[in-house]
C-alpha cells in the first residue's frame, strides 16, 4: 500500500466499483478503479501476481475539469500552480512539470491558514483602531465645529464692542456739534436783540422831539442828529445747517475680512502605524515594584478600555535617590557653546543641532563636538527653538520677527520664511513635515499647525468650554499619533491634546515645601511613546506616560545636572540635554527601563 496520498476538493460523491454502495476511500494504480474500504482486500488479490503498486487511499474524489467536463482533475502543473486533467496535460501542460495535487493543495492551504492569521493578528487590529479613531473623530466634529463657532461668537461681540464704541463717540462729537451751534446762535441773537434796543430808543427820542414846545428845538436837534443813515443797514440773517450722518455702504467683504475667514475642513488618508495599546510587562512590573517600595508611582492603566484622565493629574516625584537603580551615566560633556543655550534636537545617536542667544545655530557631533554651523537672521536674542524635518531640514523661530524659518540640511540655504501673528517659541515637526509653533502674546498662548508651504492648518486656542488652553506654551513635542504635549510655564503644567485639540490630560505637581514650583521646559518622545520632560528649577528630568502619569525620575543634581532648558532622546536612548545657564551640552545614556 502506497503512504502518498490523492488530497482533492470534493464536489460529487463516488461510489465504490465493486459493491455500488459505498463510497470509494482508495483508487487502484494499476487498473484505476475505485473501491471502499471493505472491497480493498478483494480487490488487492485481482493484482496480487502484478508489480505495480497496488492501491493508493484517496481521501477526496477530484472535480470535474472546466476545459473538459467529461474529465477530473488528475495532478496539478507546477509551473502554472492550477489542477489539471489528462486532456490537459496533452493540450496545454505537455512540456510542464506535474506534481501530486495533495502538494499544491497543502501549499496553498499553508498559505490561507497564514492569511487568516495575519487578518486576525494584524489587519484586523488596525482596521479596528482605525474604526475606532473614525469614530472618535466623528464625536469631535461637533465639538470642533461648536468651538469654532465660540471663537466667531467672541469676534462678533468684539466688533459689536467696536461698533458701540464708535457709536458713543459719534454721539459725543454731535453733543459738542449742537453746544457749539446753541452758543453761536445766541450771540448772534444777542446782536440784533441789542441793535433792536438802540433802534427803539431812537424812535423813542425822534418822537418826542415832535411834540417840542419851540419849533427851534426841533431844528437844531436835527441838526445835531442829521439821520439815521447807520441804523438802515440790516444784519445779515444767521442760516443753521444741521448736521448730516451720511451711512456708509455696507461692505460685507470688508466685515468678514474683519471677522476672520473661515477655512474648509479637511479629510485625508494617512499611513497606519502600529499603535501600542499597552504598557510592557517589564515597564509594568518595576512601576509595581517601585509603587510597593516608596509609594510613589500610579500604575498605568493596561488595557485599552482604561479610562483617559480627563482633569488635571499631579504627583509629587520623587528624587532620583529613590529608585532602584541609577537611570543613566554621563556619556559626554561638551564644552560651552553658548553663554545662554535655548534648544537641542538630534539628527542621529551620534549628532544634534543646538542654538543658544546667538544668530549661529551648530551641529555637534559626539566625538568631534562642533562640526558644522550656519548663520540666521536672528541676530537679537538668537533662535527661540530648532526642529529637524523627517527629510532632515532645519526649522527655527524667531521670536522678535514672528517668522518661522526651513533651511535645506544639505546645502543649508534658506527654503523659505513665514510669519506667525504672534511672537513663536517651541516648535516640532509632523511625520508628513506639518509645523506645530507655540505662540504667544500678552497673558495667553496657542499652538499652530501649519504646513510644509506655510500655510494655516489649525489652531489650538480654546478647549470645548471656550476657555484658553494655554497661558505661556513654550516647548511642543508630538507622537506617532499626532497627539501632542506642550510644556506651558505660567501654568506649570504640561498639557496633553488629541489631534482634534480635545484636552487629554493636564500635568501639574503638587508644591512641597522642599521643591521649587514645577517649571517644565522642553520635552520629547522616547521610543515607547514616553514624555521626557525638563524641569528647570529642580534640576531634572521627569518621565510621563502618554496620559500624564508619573513614571520615574531619570537625572537630577546628582547626574551634574543645571538649569536643564531642553531635551532630546535619540534612537540609543540617549538623552541629550541643553543646560540653559552654562551653554552646555550634555549626554546621559539611559538605563531606564520605561524608556
Amino acid at each position: 500500500m502506497a503512504d502518498s496520498c490523492e488530497r482533492i476538493m470534493a464536489q460529487d460523491p463516488v461510489f465504490c466499483e465493486f459493491c455500488k454502495a459505498s463510497n470509494a476511500e482508495v483508487v487502484c494504480q494499476v487498473c484505476y478503479d475505485r473501491v471502499c474500504n471493505i472491497c480493498e482486500k478483494v480487490h488487492q488479490n485481482i493484482h496480487s501476481n502484478t508489480d505495480s503498486r497496488p492501491l493508493a487511499k484517496v481521501a477526496k474524489v477530484q472535480g470535474f475539469c472546466s476545459k473538459h467536463p467529461r474529465h477530473r482533475y488528475e495532478v496539478c502543473c507546477s509551473e502554472c500552480r492550477v489542477p489539471v486533467c489528462t486532456n490537459c496535460i496533452l493540450d496545454v501542460h505537455n512540456k510542464h512539470k506535474m506534481v501530486n495535487i495533495s502538494v499544491l493543495y497543502e501549499e496553498d492551504k499553508a498559505a490561507i491558514l497564514e492569511d487568516i492569521s495575519e487578518m486576525k493578528s494584524k489587519i484586523h487590529p488596525n482596521l479596528d483602531i482605525i474604526a475606532q479613531h473614525a469614530r472618535a473623530e466623528k464625536e469631535n466634529i461637533p465639538s470642533k465645529c461648536q468651538m469654532v463657532a465660540n471663537y466667531l461668537k467672541i469676534r462678533v461681540e468684539k466688533a459689536k464692542l467696536l461698533i458701540d464704541e464708535i457709536y458713543e463717540e459719534t454721539i459725543n462729537e454731535l453733543g459738542e456739534m449742537e453746544a457749539s451751534d446753541v452758543k453761536a446762535m445766541d450771540e448772534h441773537i444777542g446782536h440784533i436783540d441789542e441793535i433792536i434796543l438802540k433802534l427803539h430808543n431812537i424812535t423813542t427820542l425822534f418822537e418826542s422831539q415832535l411834540k417840542t414846545r419851540f419849533e427851534s428845538d426841533l431844528i437844531l436837534f436835527r441838526r445835531a442828529n442829521p439821520g439815521i443813515s447807520s441804523y438802515r443797514t440790516i444784519p445779515e440773517s444767521l442760516m443753521y445747517s444741521p448736521p448730516i450722518f451720511k451711512g456708509g455702504k455696507a461692505d460685507k467683504t470688508k466685515l468678514a475680512k474683519y471677522l476672520g475667514e473661515l477655512k474648509p475642513s479637511s479629510m485625508k488618508y494617512c499611513k497606519v502605524k502600529k499603535v501600542r495599546l499597552q504598557t510592557s510587562k517589564r515597564s509594568e512590573a518595576r512601576a509595581i515594584l517601585v509603587s510597593t517600595l516608596g509609594n510613589i508611582v500610579a500604575i498605568p492603566p493596561t488595557s485599552p478600555s482604561s479610562a483617559t484622565p480627563s482633569g488635571p493629574v499631579s504627583s509629587n516625584p520623587p528624587s532620583r535617590s529613590t529608585s532602584l537603580t541609577k537611570s543613566a551615566k554621563s556619556v559626554k560633556n561638551f564644552k560651552r557653546s553658548y553663554s545662554v543655550m535655548t534648544s537641542v534636537n538630534c539628527v542621529s545617536p551620534e549628532k544634534a543641532w543646538i542654538s543658544g542667544q546667538h544668530s549661529d545655530i551648530k551641529l555637534m557631533d559626539l566625538e568631534s563636538g562642533e562640526c558644522d554651523s550656519f548663520s540666521t537672521s536672528c541676530l537679537t536674542d538668537g533662535p527661540s527653538d530648532v526642529a529637524v524635518t523627517t527629510d532632515g531640514d532645519i526649522l527655527f523661530t524667531d521670536f522678535d520677527e514672528k517668522s518661522v524659518s526651513r533651511v535645506s540640511g544639505k546645502t543649508r540655504v534658506l527654503i523659505t520664511t513665514f510669519s506667525t501673528d504672534w511672537n513663536p517659541k517651541g516648535l516640532c515637526s509632523g511625520m508628513h513635515d506639518e509645523v506645530y509653533v507655540c505662540q504667544v502674546e500678552n497673558k495667553y498662548g496657542k499652538v499652530t499647525k501649519f504646513n510644509k508651504e506655510g500655510i494655516l492648518l489649525f489652531e489650538y486656542v480654546l478647549d470645548g468650554n471656550g476657555s484658553h488652553i494655554f497661558l505661556q506654551p513654550s516647548y511642543v513635542c508630538r507622537n506617532e499619533r499626532s497627539n501632542i504635549f506642550v510644556s506651558d510655564t505660567l501654568k506649570h503644567a504640561i498639557i496633553g491634546l488629541d489631534p482634534c485639540g480635545n484636552v487629554r490630560f493636564e500635568y501639574k505637581r503638587n508644591i512641597s515645601d522642599d521643591r521649587s514650583p514645577f517649571d517644565p521646559r522642553g520635552l520629547d518622545i522616547d521610543v515607547d511613546g514616553n514624555i521626557a520632560v525638563v524641569d528647570y528649577g529642580n534640576h531634572e528630568v521627569i518621565l510621563l506616560n502618554d496620559i500624564g502619569e508619573f513614571l520615574i525620575c531619570l537625572l537630577d543634581r546628582s547626574d551634574g545636572l543645571s538649569r536643564p532648558c531642553d531635551i532630546s532622546i535619540d534612537a540609543e536612548k540617549k538623552l541629550w540635554v541643553a543646560e540653559c545657564r552654562t551653554g552646555k551640552l550634555k549626554v546621559f545614556q539611559s538605563f531606564s527601563t520605561e524608556i
